[in-house]
């Protein structure tokens, strides 16, 4: 639940003129999944080139009890084979002296060698170092000794040379970089692949007149390795990532949430999914709080996703939105279920008039993500008023409708009553708030 979302009681509440009768209201638990996380961030795509004769699968595997990136030779027209990083955002790397990565070859000659390159952002190569000799059938520590110099690192490749009539295997794991001061930062684990964002279906670039995107920056001030980044120009129309390719049944989830930091507080997030030719439409917009400061933000999932199965999905931001310019970056993208369910009571069964009733509202949230900003309003029964302010309970705030608007301020002649839970974490129960009306 999200800013606005109400849960109303009276819905199904009898009419109490004279007499009080007792009743509750009980919303069913649906059955869900449990929560998807669409991507973390938290891994590079590395890819195999499309030039060169010695066929080549790259993939992600488990070997040895760790998950790696696994390069196979499949033929042996060629000498060597490479594996290339995506593109993505300028590093600086002046105070990087030495690279480290965990490898293990299986059936290479006895004097093959593993190069690791750096190039700039247009692709041109800023070094190239070379370890000679690498063992075979066992994984090493091998270590480049590096000097990139002040030229910003855009992309990477690991050159597999001196491979002979052999067909084999690379292995690659924990790459990090060592720092002048000795400290060591990890920039890929190798853990999982991520979902392969792109911009207008280009895996490089995101539009054509605009910026480079890519679907990992380097580490940011979240817990985790990285985020997807994304600039945007007023000239460039619109900014968007997307993913395609994919098919997901998201008929079980109702909610959205990332992480988002962001240049410009005043440009809206949002997320489009699309289903074979077809637009469901962009939810709702969402705003940062405060600039170039991590958020959690929620989206609704928008109506109608129980009928059919995603087939894209976009994170942007319209043409109509944009500023100057600007960054965006967004992490943890995760689907799940709010389930708020609502138990109403009264401390009375019959009641005469002038005397006074409590009405208790018991909720939870059977889901597996959290419900944000929830309101739960109730109308006050015809012929009877509120005679004292309400505590907030196990809620956070309480207002009243007095003519046509909300107030704070407690009034008799409020007609309904609400109030505000900013949190209601998943799995939450036990929740309660309650109010006393007055029989006229």
């Amino acid at each position: 639940m999200e800013q606005g979302d109400t849960i109303h009681s009276s819905k199904l509440q009898p009419m109490i003129k004279r007499l009080l009768t007792a009743f509750f209201l009980l919303l069913p638990a649906a059955v869900f999944s449990a929560s998807l996380t669409l991507d973390d961030f938290n891994n590079r795509t590395w890819f195999g080139p499309t030039w060169g004769n010695r066929p080549m699968l790259v993939s992600w595997a488990s070997q040895d009890s760790r998950n790696v990136v696994k390069a196979t030779s499949v033929g042996t027209v060629e000498n060597y084979m490479i594996i290339r990083s995506k593109s993505f955002p300028v590093e600086d790397w002046q105070n990087v002296v030495r690279v480290r990565a965990d490898i293990k070859a299986d059936f290479v000659d006895a004097t093959s060698s593993l190069k690791f390159e750096m190039k700039n952002n247009t692709g041109g190569l800023i070094q190239a170092v070379t370890y000679s000799n690498v063992p075979n059938g066992t994984w090493t520590d091998i270590v480049w000794d590096v000097s990139p110099g002040a030229t910003p690192v855009a992309l990477l490749d690991f050159v597999m040379d001196g491979l002979g009539a052999n067909e084999c295997t690379y292995y690659f794991d924990n790459l990090r970089l060592v720092m002048q001061n000795g400290t060591t930062q990890y920039w890929d684990y190798f853990e999982s692949q991520p979902m392969g964002w792109s911009g207008n279906g280009d895996v490089v670039s995101f539009n054509a007149d605009s910026p480079e995107f890519l679907s990992h920056n380097k580490s940011t001030d979240s817990a985790n390795s990285g985020a997807g980044y994304f600039q945007w120009q007023f000239s460039a129309g619109y900014a968007e990532l997307q993913i395609t390719g994919k098919n997901y049944s998201w008929s079980n989830y109702n909610t959205l949430k990332a992480d988002v930091m962001t240049s410009d507080v005043l440009v809206p997030m949002r997320f489009t999914l699309w289903y074979g030719a077809k637009s469901e439409g962009e939810s709702v917009d969402r705003y940062a709080v405060s600039t170039n400061t991590w958020t959690t933000m929620y989206w609704p999932l928008p109506q109608g996703t129980t009928a059919w199965n995603v087939t894209e999905f976009k994170a942007g931001i319209v043409p109509t939105a944009l500023h100057s310019n600007g960054t965006y970056y967004v992490d943890n993208i995760i689907i799940g279920k709010v389930n708020v369910t609502v138990v109403k009571s009264t401390s009375a069964a019959i009641a005469m008039p002038g005397s006074d009733v409590t009405v208790t509202l018991n909720y939870a949230n059977s889901g597996d993500m959290e419900a944000t900003n929830t309101y739960l309003t109730d109308a006050i029964p015809f012929n009877c008023y509120v005679p004292e302010a309400a505590a907030n309970g196990s809620a956070d705030s309480v207002e009243y409708f007095v003519g046509s608007a909300w107030q704070g301020g407690h009034s008799e002649a409020a007609t309904k009553i609400r109030f505000k839970d900013s949190f209601i974490a998943a799995g939450a129960s036990g929740l309660s708030v309650s109010y006393k009306i007055r029989i006229r």
